[in-house]
């Protein structure tokens, strides 16, 4: 049995395979593979170089790729907690008010219900006992108020 050989030159393609069945007489006769010239080892050895070349420029065109794509991602993600951090200010903004309208509205609320009571009890007294109270007649417009004498500088 053969080794296999340990470089990876290419061969004479006339010559069989090493894993081919052993030949028989009537098979191909083995013919013992060609030297390769100088020249071809050399023509060789720039068809591998060539295409570790162009290898190596895909790889690095793919690096450059992936930095410009990562810069635009780090780029896009600076803005998203640019907006993040304004909206967030602005909820809080936001709360505040609905904070201070909910406790306005309360106020109002209180206050409202206060002066409904004042005019329903001043509604459902009797009319007398309405003008014998000294807060009623401050609250009374001053249409329903005892019309006053005028002081002249006579007197």
């Amino acid at each position: 049995m053969k080794a296999a050989p340990l470089s990876s030159l290419p061969t004479d393609p006339t010559a069989p395979s090493q894993g081919s069945a052993p030949c028989d007489e009537e098979s191909r006769p083995l013919v013992a593979p060609r030297p390769l010239s100088p020249e071809d080892l050399l023509g060789a050895a720039a068809k591998r170089l060539g295409a570790a070349l162009e290898a190596l420029d895909r790889a690095v065109n793919l690096q450059i790729e992936r930095r410009m794509e990562l810069a635009d991602q780090e780029a896009e993600y600076s803005a998203l907690q640019e907006d993040r951090s304004r909206l967030a200010q602005a909820l809080d903004a936001a709360q505040g008010r609905i904070d201070t309208l909910q406790e306005t509205q309360v106020e109002a609320g209180r206050r409202v219900e206060r002066a409904s009571a004042a005019v329903r009890a001043i509604l459902s007294s009797p009319p007398e006992a309405a003008e014998s109270r000294p807060e009623a007649a401050e609250s009374r417009p001053p249409e329903a108020a005892e019309p006053r004498p005028i002081a002249t500088g006579d007197a």
